[in-house]
């Protein structure tokens, strides 16, 4: 395990630094053991165990079907998607080394190439597998540099790559040092720990009524990460050159899903 003090300030210095290169979409850090996605959707594996977890599994997927429906627009990047089937539904998490909490900043349903892209793992399959299309890898590169203000770079594939390449290797990075620092506490964007089920807390994310009988979504959400992504863009330097921070290659185990308690166990990472 890393020095907490150091390994903190280490950890918070890469993680500014992610920020700076990625405003708006930015791939997800999340400490090992700490993988909030089951069977591909965000939040699903901090349901409960046994009985109580596939009623939240289920009020959870329930939920999500029915605000999904009719929207045709990921929330992340304001691109227009075919039909809500190509919506898929992201968590945003905030890490603060300093106190070791994990703060849920909000939720959004994000096109499937955003989907992919805010998924260091997944990426890091992409571009370790065989069988990897180089047109396909090419094109996920064009939508981060867009996303991401750098579309100076969509004209030369290879350097699109190679800088998507260096902004992956950082953010696995901090993921496998964020995995090594100790036990993270679970909060909401207050600070307050999360310990009701999962379907609340997303309907509370996604201005959902939980007593009216049919869904009423009141995309504050959307208009906030406008709000957010518009502050980026606006701040965020037309050319920034990132320093290439090597390849850093790891795996890491998944933990099993479990109750959202105020400490879970640091989850291991090989």
């Amino acid at each position: 395990m890393s020095d907490a003090p150091d390994a903190a300030k280490q950890l918070d210095a890469m993680l500014e630094e992610l920020r700076h290169l990625c405003p708006v979409l930015r791939p997800s850090v999340v400490p090992a053991g700490y993988d909030d996605r089951a069977k591909g959707t965000a939040l699903a594996a901090l349901c409960g165990p046994d009985g109580r977890g596939r009623s939240e599994r289920a009020a959870l997927a329930s939920m999500l079907e029915e605000v999904r429906r009719g929207r045709k627009t990921c929330e992340l990047t304001q691109q227009d998607v075919p039909s809500e089937a190509q919506l898929r539904f992201a968590s945003f998490w905030d890490l603060e080394p300093a106190d070791g909490t994990m703060r849920l900043r909000g939720c959004a349903f994000v096109s499937h190439e955003t989907a992919l892209l805010l998924d260091p793992l997944l990426m890091l399959d992409r571009f370790s597998a065989p069988e990897s299309d180089v047109s396909d890898l090419d094109d996920l590169a064009s939508h981060f540099c867009r996303a991401n203000r750098r579309s100076d770079l969509c004209s030369k594939p290879a350097r699109a790559l190679e800088w998507l390449q260096q902004c992956y290797s950082l953010a696995f990075a901090c993921r496998v040092l964020a995995s090594n620092i100790g036990a993270w506490t679970l909060s909401d964007a207050n600070g307050v720990e999360l310990t009701q089920p999962v379907d609340r807390i997303v309907a509370e994310l996604l201005g959902i009524h939980p007593t009216a009988k049919r869904v009423v979504h009141s995309r504050a959400l959307a208009k906030t990460l406008s709000r957010r992504t518009a502050k980026a863009e606006a701040e965020a330097p037309a050319a920034a050159t990132p320093k290439d921070k090597g390849q850093h290659r790891s795996s890491s185990s998944m933990a099993s899903n479990g109750v959202v308690t105020a400490k879970r166990r640091k989850g291991a990472s090989s």
